[in-house]
């Protein structure tokens, strides 16, 4: 599909103060779609422009829009963030992106770098896998995702009861069920043929070519994404790393306020000073 309608075709959406000069786009990760930032939203409303979407696999995008041989990289959902703000006209945007969405933001600002103000990458990670010929600590090894291929493959209601409680981690029942609500929504095809795109690929190489300022977000614990690799991408993009004081993947369901209060100084800068 071409970048005309993509807005549209995604469920995007504009939310939030329709008069501020300062847009923030939020974009999801895997599994998810863009109510994850539910509770976020009131306050951030206060004073931007929120402008929100749902990446390809999610529920609610066009019929058709998500196939698995398009979207086998992560290059071609940064293609889908461009086309949004090229159809909305938008330049020097703060972008927030969640998991896979963090390198999906890195790579968008690649291709188009006056669109970005800043990148805030929370809970994000260039690869997944263990690459311990160059020293490079992902957290799974090949055998640990295979083994969740397989499972979703051959069990994916069982997957998605167990998946939600091992990455928030925290025993936060309504975060729980709305992840496990988000998993039952997706086709379990889409599902398996995105997490291969997620756990497999090697998005290391775009690190270095990054010229947007970054912020790096991560919580305290993360079986998803471990501090060494928060250390990693820091090391390849400069900009900021700062370690929220929570547990599990999801913060913005398990510790709003708190991480509320780690995005303030990020977002709210006085430009004079």
């Amino acid at each position: 599909m071409s970048g005309e309608g993509i807005f549209e075709a995604l469920s995007g959406q504009i939310l939030g103060n329709a008069s501020s000069e300062e847009t923030l786009v939020m974009v999801h990760g895997f599994g998810t779609d863009q109510t994850i930032w539910h509770n976020l939203i009131p306050v951030l409303s206060c004073c931007f422009k929120l402008v929100l979407f749902n990446l390809a696999f999610a529920r609610n995008v066009s019929p058709g829009l998500y196939s698995a041989a398009k979207y086998s990289t992560f290059s071609a959902y940064a293609d889908d963030v461009v086309c949004v703000l090229r159809e909305l006209n938008l330049t020097e945007v703060h972008y927030l992106g969640h998991s896979m969405a963090a390198m999906i933001g890195c790579i968008a600002a690649i291709k188009e770098p006056k669109r970005f103000k800043q990148l805030i990458l929370l809970g994000g990670s260039p690869m997944y896998l263990n690459d311990f010929a160059t020293g490079y600590y992902g957290g799974f090894t090949l055998d640990e995702v295979n083994g969740l291929f397989a499972t979703i493959q051959s069990n994916y209601i069982g997957w998605c009861d167990t998946f939600p409680s091992e990455v928030i981690i925290v025993n936060n029942r309504s975060a729980i069920k709305e992840f496990q609500n988000d998993l039952l929504s997706m086709d379990p095809a889409t599902t398996l043929s995105c997490a291969k795109v997620v756990f497999l690929l090697d998005n290391r190489s775009y690190l270095p070519i990054v010229t947007t300022p970054t912020h790096i977000l991560n919580s305290r614990y993360d079986v998803v994404v471990p501090g060494s690799v928060a250390l990693y991408m820091k090391k390849q993009l400069g900009g900021t790393l700062t370690i929220i004081d929570s547990e599990g993947h999801f913060p913005m369901l398990t510790a709003p306020d708190l991480l509320l209060a780690y995005l303030e100084p990020i977002l709210y800068v006085d430009e004079d000073n």
